[in-house]
């Protein structure tokens, strides 16, 4: 999971390098019984409506050349998923971005 919140921040700061007032804001819910929910949020720009749908497949960026790979969100999505939990885009309206993850707050590996 530090590799989900590593690049999950990365992302973060790269949208906030030119904000004049960035913010990060994490969140940490305790949701029905057994899940724990994570937002992550941020006040950059958001991610247009029309590449939603490609955030988390492998190879996927809109970096620049050399500034990614497209593997972190992928990464993310795996590694949550392997732990039995949940990652998704919260709408923001275009006022920032909030990545989502409900993870189950017991598990047996």
């Amino acid at each position: 999971m530090k590799s989900v919140f590593t690049n999950l921040f990365y992302n973060s700061f790269y949208a906030l390098e030119e904000i004049e007032n960035p913010q990060l804001d994490i969140e940490v819910i305790e949701k029905s019984g057994d899940i724990v929910q994570i937002r992550i949020s941020d006040n950059g720009a958001g991610i247009p409506q029309d590449i939603r749908g490609k955030i988390f497949s492998p190879f996927f960026t809109t970096k620049d050349p050399g500034k990614g790979k497209g593997f972190g969100l992928a990464i993310c999505y795996k590694y949550v998923r392997e732990h039995r939990g949940n990652i998704y885009l919260a709408d923001r309206n275009g006022s920032g971005t909030t990545f989502v993850i409900d993870l189950p707050k017991t598990t047996n590996y």
